[in-house]
């Protein structure tokens, strides 16, 4: 039997297009690489996972991938899609790092960059790694006095003595410190909060017992601020609303863990000291000392999260505009009415700044006003009340604080969806935030 002979323009062809094919196939792996590193950098900002879903399919289509199939979770990230040899497939499944506020803004520059020009996948794994090496805009002693003037602010609003101011100041040199000394992973940074409570609420238990501090828990919670998972716990009642059930109801018990560390740092420092539990757990009364508790804690935040250039300003006049609202809103609507059209003004606030008016983004903008004005502050000081003589105070401060928190949240989406109905189609310029809708299963 003849065998077939194959001509050598056919042959030629065969071997071009095989390696064509490999060509793509390799490019294609890169391509995946990058949006694999991307994604788990917008998950280490604290984006919900419909934003971070959302931004890389966008990326998918701008690189004309097919079939581009996305799901997130709060530390996963798994992406398929297909490429001309085969199909394509990266998991990704990682503790994620969290992010100062310049390294936020470049790793949103980055991706609206990617949606919106082609920016080769090798260059964008090297901006990656630049960022993440990206140096702090300002000098440790800058962010500690920042840290300090953001606690000042928040105890403003506690209506503190001039001793408790003294003591706040002293108490956040210490967590400033510590946060500045922890790395961003490993067992010393998970248990942070608790070594950073414990050590906050003994100084201040000692300065009381020798008649130097306040007799109550008021100045370590302005010192503790930073830890408070207001913002998670926000970011999964938005997911759970609009049906990321796996991602909200694991992001909402992490914030409840962290609030729960807190705790048992605060705890092991009462029964350590052994003060009377009615002696330390005072009831918190929260009345605003006015804008000057917003300047102070809008300063302390622009240096100690070293947020971006130009920011400042944006960031001061967000946090002023929703103190005021809610200031209103609270005393004709009560609290939790308050929050929640509190949050329905300020996310479009946010949203018209960043998109329309090409400022910080959003993320920067919104969450000083969800840790300055949702009463994190009750939920921690209830909770040490659990093991005192107000076991039923605490827990009913708790409670109202968690719903609070959900409040924010279901007014954050309600604002997303105000803004993109309406302020979107006012002022057509710039991008247009989508609303997230339910991931399909």
């Amino acid at each position: 039997m003849a065998e077939t002979v194959v001509p050598k323009e056919v042959a030629k062809k065969i071997e071009t297009e095989h390696a064509l094919e490999e060509i793509s196939t390799e490019n294609d792996a890169m391509i995946l690489n990058f949006m694999s590193l991307l994604g788990m950098s917008l998950l280490g900002t604290g984006s919900s996972v419909g934003v971070v879903q959302t931004k890389l399919a966008e990326i998918g289509a701008r690189y004309n991938l097919k079939r581009v199939n996305i799901m997130s979770l709060p530390t996963a990230l798994f992406i398929k899609f297909e490429s001309k040899a085969r199909p394509l497939v990266s998991f990704s499944s990682e503790t994620v790092q969290s992010y100062r506020f310049d390294q936020t803004s470049e790793i949103f520059k980055l991706a609206d960059k990617c949606a919106t020009d082609f920016v080769p996948p090798l260059d964008g794994q090297n901006r990656l790694q630049e960022i993440e090496k990206l140096a702090p805009r300002f000098t440790p002693e800058k962010r500690i006095l920042g840290y300090v003037l953001l606690a000042e602010g928040v105890l403003l609003n506690l209506s503190p003595s001039w001793r408790e101011l003294i003591v706040t100041g002293v108490l956040a040199v210490i967590v400033a410190v510590f946060r500045l000394r922890a790395l961003p992973r490993g067992y010393f940074s998970v248990l942070l909060p608790s070594i950073a409570s414990f050590s906050v609420t003994t100084l201040a238990l000692v300065l009381d017992y020798f008649h130097v501090g306040a007799a109550t828990l008021k100045p370590v919670i302005p010192a503790l601020v930073i830890f408070l998972p207001g913002g998670a716990m926000a970011t999964a009642t938005i997911e759970l609303a609009i049906g990321d059930i796996v991602s909200g109801a694991s992001r909402f018990m992490t914030a409840l863990f962290q609030l729960v560390l807190l705790t048992l740092g605060m705890t092991a420092a009462v029964l350590l000291i052994r003060l009377p539990s009615s002696e330390v757990y005072e009831s918190i009364q929260v009345q605003y000392a006015g804008l000057l508790g917003a300047f102070l804690f809008a300063s302390g935040l622009y240096f100690n999260m070293c947020a971006p250039k130009k920011s400042y300003g944006w960031i001061l006049a967000v946090v002023i505009v929703t103190f005021l609202a809610q200031s209103l809103l609270r005393a004709t609507l009560g609290e939790f009415s308050g929050l929640l059209f509190a949050s329905m003004i300020a996310t479009p606030l946010c949203y018209f700044i960043s998109e329309k008016i090409k400022g910080p983004p959003f993320l920067i903008l919104y969450l000083p006003t969800l840790w300055f004005l949702v009463p994190t502050a009750v939920a921690v000081s209830g909770l040490g009340r659990l093991i005192g003589k107000s076991q039923l105070d605490g827990m009913q401060d708790f409670v109202i604080t968690v719903i609070a928190i959900i409040s924010t949240g279901i007014g954050t989406l309600i604002g997303t969806w105000i803004y993109d109905l309406v302020v979107a189609p006012i002022f057509p310029r710039g991008k247009q935030v989508k609303t997230p809708q339910t991931p399909p299963s």
